[in-house]
């Protein structure tokens, strides 16, 4: 941006110390802000070669008073010696506000320190090349709750961002410089979550010259839980001049980049209120100050992919809105990024001397954003493990070039959630599936492998868990309707993707996003509740009729046992994602078939016709889902006749294996999400 531009330091609530606090103009603040400038829909990339973010903080150890700051802090990187830094904190110290003394060392200081644990965070971390630390004059100031927000401060530490993953952590200071709360960096992002957005048009009903107004913004994710945020880099050339100056204190919706509920730009009756699940809304923030820029933090607790398909309006100065563009739907290419993980190929332990030896395949799908689901079949394991008291784990490991590390999962949970996990031998076989375990991670924190325990608690055998290989499948997007006859209140919406899996590809994987399914999934007891909040493949070829639609769709002549009745979800909110690990069908196509979302009580809501075949093959990388709560809708479609599928000799099975209707034995775990069926062996090979 120029040399003197480079001098000043943009702020949202930042400050700097009065001793070293320059004059900008209003352009040069502008500049600093803008992280990433867009060129119509291009992105200039030069300022987005990496991000890390924090959201698990947790007291300074030994810190005795009564702050708990909980939030977000993104550091960007600019080049190989700049980083920006931008936070929302709740918690943090009420007497930092705009008149504290900040003559004390690290009054209400927000810093990188060297340190690459809380234990042991060092001092602040810069290189000694850049001189005077500059992080001395890095503060923030908070409303009377201890709330604060800063967005895009440059900071020359003379290091390279990568150096500080898994070696750096954030402090936040009180008013008298004490370290009072603390996180650590995991690892980098070098192209987050995000979506690009435009061109724009005219808003229904403006005065607008031009119907189409081009320009783009990109929607970019960090953070996770409570305090996953977007950011948005925008390019807007029909922006609003006024709002590069103008003070919008206290003018609804000034200037402002928003998400909006609505599904379409074509009525402004259509476009509704702005989108949010809780009961603040947090879009406020979101404003712009130029014709190209990135917005502060905003912190929605929502994933991006709750915004996908939804509409994004900007405001001028007045408030007024003046352009729109619809937020592009969840696609097959996003779905490409959803894959469930697996190991297989186990070998002996390092540390293992016995002659017990593992076989077998160990699943891991997705509930939600912070919750695993395993499935395994193994053969080999300690025959010891069938009594109580028995350690037997079966528990995911870090893992890297130097071997097997310790268990994977937040160091904020209380204690180790894979403790109770442990198999039940018989004969020196175990399976399972539908073993849930809050990590409190991502999925795209989770790299590691799976350890095998004997009956004693010592590692018996491990395998580096990798992402599966998935085959062509079948996409389900807009066509959702009610299913006949259903009459209550909830309006399944969203995507689903299901892929063939194995070699023969006779076991499927689920991946799906729904909006409008029941919220008491997940919360009420369903034990012995057939179908409650299940997700299921029916035998049927049409959603008109009821009695069109079947049973559950599997091979009965390879398998007796219903490999649906276990494939479920749960709705926080009234959303669900997730990936199943593979449900081992017997049938290598479900094209033509129907897809069918249960509610609570087993009765089903919603049906979807799966249609044609996706012909690309995908090997697909993880990623994290999110539940949340939003709004749901649905359109219609149908269509076909119910047969059986000769071609692979299959029948069709009926729910609970009973009849046409849905009955018979209970959903062990019922709403407990996202697995599988059994017949593992068959799914991995």
């Amino acid at each position: 941006f120029g040399s003197r531009a480079r001098t000043c330091v943009t702020a949202h609530s930042f400050r700097l110390a009065p001793s070293r606090r320059p004059t900008c103009s209003a352009m040069q603040l502008f500049q600093l802000a803008a992280l990433a400038a867009l060129s119509s829909a291009r992105f200039t990339q030069a300022l987005l070669a990496g991000f890390i973010d924090a959201t698990e903080f947790s007291p300074y150890p030994n810190y005795s008073g009564s702050l708990r700051v909980t939030g977000i802090v993104v550091i960007g990187h600019v080049d190989n010696r700049t980083q920006t830094l931008s936070f929302h904190f709740l918690g943090a110290d009420p007497a930092c506000t705009s008149s504290a003394d900040l003559s004390v060392k690290n009054a209400c200081g927000v810093h990188i320190h060297a340190g690459a644990t809380c234990q042991n965070a060092g001092g602040h971390l810069f290189d000694s090349s850049v001189g005077v630390d500059p992080w001395l004059n890095v503060v923030y100031t908070a409303g009377a709750s201890g709330s604060t927000q800063g967005s895009g401060l440059r900071v020359t530490t003379g290091i390279h961002i990568e150096s500080m993953v898994g070696n750096a952590t954030f402090v936040v200071h009180d008013v008298a410089g004490g370290r009072v709360a603390c996180a650590e960096f995991f690892q980098q992002q070098l192209t987050p979550e995000q979506v690009l957005v435009g061109p724009f048009q005219a808003y229904p009903g403006s005065s607008a010259s031009m119907t189409n107004l081009g320009g783009a913004v990109k929607l970019l994710e960090f953070g996770s839980g409570n305090f996953t945020a977007q950011m948005l880099d925008y390019d807007l050339p029909f922006y609003d001049a006024a709002c590069e100056s103008a003070d919008i204190t206290g003018v609804a919706n000034a200037c402002g980049i928003h998400v909006h509920a609505g599904l379409t730009c074509a009525s402004a009756a259509q476009v509704g209120g702005h989108y949010h699940s809780g009961s603040t809304d947090p879009w406020p923030v979101a404003v712009y100050k130029g014709k190209a820029g990135r917005t502060p933090l905003v912190v929605t607790g929502e994933a991006l992919s709750y915004f996908r398909g939804r509409t994004l309006v900007v405001h001028d100065v007045s408030g007024a809105r003046i352009g729109c563009a619809k937020v592009p739907p969840v696609t097959v290419s996003d779905f490409s990024k959803l894959a469930p993980l697996r190991a297989g190929n186990f070998t002996p332990h390092p540390t293992y001397q016995g002659s017990l030896r593992v076989r077998g395949t160990v699943w891991v799908g997705q509930d939600g954003e912070d919750t695993q689901v395993l499935a395994y079949d193994l053969t080999g394991v300690d025959p010891a493990c069938n009594a109580s008291g028995a350690a037997c784990g079966i528990h995911m490991h870090s893992y890297s070039a130097s071997g097997v590390g310790d268990p994977v999962f937040s160091a904020s949970l209380p204690s180790n959630p894979w403790l109770p996990v442990r198999y039940a031998a018989s004969g020196g076989a175990a399976s399972a599936v539908n073993v849930r375990v809050t990590t409190g991670l991502p999925s795209s924190s989770l790299r590691g492998a799976i350890v095998v325990m004997d009956a004693k608690g010592e590692p018996v055998a491990w395998a580096p868990l990798k992402p599966a290989e998935m085959l062509p499948g079948w996409t389900l997007g807009e066509s959702w309707e009610k299913y006949p006859g259903y009459a209550g209140a909830l309006t399944a919406s969203g995507e689903v993707v299901i892929r063939n899996v194995g070699d023969k590809g006779l076991a499927q994987v689920v991946a799906f996003h729904l909006e409008g399914v029941d919220a008491a999934c997940g919360v009420a007891n369903m034990t012995g509740v057939a179908n409650a909040c299940g997700i299921h493949v029916h035998a049927g070829k049409s959603c008109a009729v009821a009695a069109e639609v079947g049973g559950h769709y599997w091979n009965k002549t390879a398998q007796e046992t219903d490999p649906w009745l276990v494939v479920g979800y749960v709705a926080p909110g009234g959303k669900a994602a997730g990936i199943t690990t593979p449900i081992a069908t017997g049938v290598s196509s479900v094209q033509d078939r129907t897809f069918v979302v249960h509610d609570s009580t087993g009765a089903r809501i919603a049906c979807h016709r799966i249609g044609s075949t996706d012909t690309t093959r995908i090997e697909m990388s993880t990623t994290r889902p999110s539940g949340g709560s939003g709004q749901g809708g649905a359109a219609a479609t149908g269509g076909g006749s119910t047969t059986t599928e000769a071609a692979n000799s299959s029948t069709a099975g009926e729910d609970g294996g009973v009849g046409l209707t849905d009955g018979a034995a209970g959903l062990p775990l019922a709403c407990g999400a996202w697995l599988l069926a059994m017949t593992m062996a068959s799914a991995a090979q």
